[in-house]
């Protein structure tokens, strides 16, 4: 009930009768204590009149008997007077302040001595006990208040000969005061209750059409758009109820637009899909072609390679031979054609293994085997390895190791093997020149790595091949008259072992002004096991 109590207040037809009966609620409030207000102050002016003209009729018939000193007349007129109605008490008193004579048994001792300075002062007072609640009136008794004594001279001010005191009981205009308080309340109640009726069947069926236009938004929420509103009203909600019906069209006409829209989509999508299904099935085919070519290569290469060392090898070994031979026999024209023989060879050989590794890379086939190693001692092995490439073009070898450098965690075999390829290409780009090779361990937010920088001063790499020159078989100058030997495998082997050693290679170069490359490395832990 409550509950349904606050959803009925929060409608628009719950909150126009609250604010209704809040404005008839403080209409009738107001009114009805107007009305008691004007009652209350009409009762008492009535009342105040009529003691007033009491009092005043009592001070002319008792001047006469003040003036002759009747005490018996004026007992007559007091006793008369309590036949009056809601009189309660009547006491004269002489010029002196004296009393003559009393009547009733109230008397009020507020005013008891008064010498009524005050010309028909009117006081209340609200009994206690046995006193009724009563208004008393002081009225003054003058020698010229009545007919028969008027031969006074009108110069003469009249003479003043007593005082009347006067109580008249407020009890009936009390109850009458209840009683008109009371119908005023039932008069106010019941046209509260006739005009809230009034205002709520009369809200009611104003805003009923609300209500049928809220149960016609919710069924087309619900999808029935073919329903209408009726229009039976020419007022503002008829309006509404017309341009809902508009609206309602309008979502009637672009939803069908849509559904239209929605079929052509759902077509041009699995036509789509379709497509793209088959382009994938396409794309699967090819790389799966592809892969299988490329093992297929990669199987080749090795086994390519593999075949081809051997003979090399053999090539090798008798030329080496048949050097020894000739220059034991003097014949030194053949030995320079064996040292050529040998040199072409080693190259050669030099070649495929550069093809072999590559390809056990690219098959998966190539493992690495960390240790914890010395960092500056793979550098003197492969430094010692390049010097002879270093001096045919008259190049210096420098290396400066950090004291702090420790030991990197890398394969031995591969690490000297990038070293190495790193030292010849700056050898084969150096003319006269120097090159570096610095060892530092350094730290960033991933841990200790030694850095391997090999820098040289020779032709330098342009911007736009620093990139390229890590790509299988790539060359700076790809012309047939190239000036320099090689097959473009040297950094791209090394890139993919450092990669694999869990490192990486980055290069910094300027044309003209030499290239710097480096490697980093994990280095070891403090104990030399592991990465750092």
């Amino acid at each position: 009930m409550a509950d349904a109590m606050l959803r009925w207040r929060s409608t628009l037809i719950g909150q126009i009768f609250l604010a209704s009966v809040l404005v008839v609620t403080l209409a009738l409030v107001s009114l009805t204590v107007l009305f008691l207000v004007s009652q209350q102050s009409a009762f008492q002016q009535e009342l105040e009149i009529r003691a007033g003209s009491l009092a005043s009729f009592l001070a002319t018939q008792a001047a006469f008997p003040l003036l002759v000193d009747d005490a018996v007349e004026l007992g007559r007129i007091a006793s008369g007077a309590l036949a009056v109605t809601d009189v309660i008490y009547v006491e004269i008193r002489d010029s002196s302040g004296s009393s003559v004579t009393r009547a009733g048994k109230a008397f009020s001792p507020a005013l008891a001595g008064s010498d009524c300075q005050e010309p028909r002062r009117i006081r209340r007072w609200q009994g206690k006990g046995a006193w009724p609640p009563h208004v008393e009136v002081c009225e003054e008794v003058l020698a010229g208040s009545t007919q028969e004594i008027a031969e006074w001279s009108s110069a003469t001010p009249p003479r003043r000969l007593g005082v009347i005191l006067l109580g008249v009981s407020t009890e009936r205009q009390m109850s009458l005061r209840r009683r008109t308080v009371s119908n005023a309340v039932a008069v106010a109640a019941g046209s509260w209750l006739l005009v809230l009726t009034l205002q709520f069947l009369w809200q009611r069926r104003l805003l009923r059409p609300l209500g049928t236009l809220v149960d016609y938004t919710r069924r087309i929420g619900r999808g029935e758009l073919h329903a209408r509103a009726p229009v039976a009203r020419q007022d503002e909600i008829g309006w509404l109820a017309a341009a809902f019906n508009e609206m309602a069209a309008q979502i009637r006409e672009r939803d069908a637009a849509l559904r239209d829209h929605q079929s052509q989509l759902e077509r041009a999508v699995a036509e789509r899909t379709a497509e793209l299904v088959e382009a994938n099935r396409r794309l699967t085919l090819a790389r799966d072609q592809a892969e299988t070519a490329n093992r297929a290569k990669s199987a080749f290469l090795a086994n390519t390679s593999h075949e081809l060392r051997t003979p090399l090898n053999a090539i090798i070994g008798y030329a080496e031979m048949l050097e020894e031979d000739a220059e034991q026999s003097g014949l030194p024209e053949l030995v320079t054609d064996l040292r050529r023989i040998q040199a072409a060879a080693r190259h050669l050989l030099a070649l495929i293994n550069d093809v072999l590794d590559l390809a056990k890379i690219e098959a998966g086939r190539l493992e690495v085997r960390p240790e914890a190693i010395p960092a500056g001692e793979v550098v003197q092995e492969a430094m010692a390895a390049a010097a002879l490439l270093a001096a045919r073009n008259r190049n210096r070898l420098e290396a400066e190791f950090d004291t702090d450098a420790g030991c990197v965690y890398a394969d031995r075999t591969r690490l000297r093997q990038c070293l190495l390829n790193l030292l010849s290409n700056a050898a084969k780009f150096t003319e006269n020149g120097t090159i570096r090779v610095a060892v530092t361990r350094e730290r960033n937010g991933n841990g200790d790595w030694v850095a391997y920088r090999v820098q040289d001063t020779g032709i330098g790499i342009r911007p736009e091949d620093q990139e390229r020159i890590f790509e299988s078989f790539h060359q700076l100058d790809s012309s047939h008259a190239r000036r320099h030997e090689g097959t473009g495998l040297g950094l791209a082997i090394t890139r993919q072992l450092c990669q694999l050693m869990g490192g990486e290679i980055r290069l910094q170069s300027e044309p003209g002004r030499g290239s710097t490359f480096t490697i980093w490395l994990p280095a070891c832990r403090d104990g030399g096991a592991g990465p750092g």
